[in-house]
């Protein structure tokens, strides 16, 4: 079995949206609790507005953008998608297209299948690079599936 996904996948679902919203959660609690006419360089009244939003919106962000992020693994048959508490396998005659998107230093790749399974339709994931092209050098099925234009 092949590791599909970046260990990255695991940072940004995980441990970095956990440790900023603790960090903006607790400047947006601690705002409220201040005496000082200035906290964090900004008038009190603007922090206590201003600090509660932010965390807000980061949580928003990280639940539409970074939550969806699966670990992929996949063999010769199956392709095997984890949320890190629960794993699901799928063979690959049930995936209808692979598609990818670069965004920075990252290749997102997009899964989807033909019907929807436990996780939805389509499954995200930051591919590692290097694992992923030489699956898709190894499997035939995903040679047809994975558009190779870059590589």
């Amino acid at each position: 079995m092949t590791q599909l996904s970046s260990q990255t996948n695991l940072v940004f679902k995980i441990f970095l949206p956990l440790f900023l919203a603790t960090l903006l959660g607790l400047l947006a609690v601690s705002s409220m609790f201040v005496d000082s006419p200035r906290f964090v360089g900004m008038s009190l009244g603007l922090a206590r507005f201003l600090l509660p939003g932010i965390w807000f919106l980061w949580c928003v962000m990280w639940y539409k953008l970074l939550w969806p992020l699966l670990r992929i693994d996949a063999d010769d048959a199956h392709v095997y998608v984890s949320n890190y508490s629960t794993t699901v396998r799928y063979p690959h005659a049930a995936i209808e297209k692979v598609t990818r998107k670069f965004v920075g230093p990252f290749e997102i790749v997009r899964i989807e299948l033909i019907e929807a399974g436990r996780f939805g339709k389509s499954f995200p994931f930051i591919a590692s690079r290097r694992r992923l092209s030489r699956f898709v050098d190894t499997q035939q099925d995903w040679q047809i599936l994975y558009n190779r234009k870059v590589f």
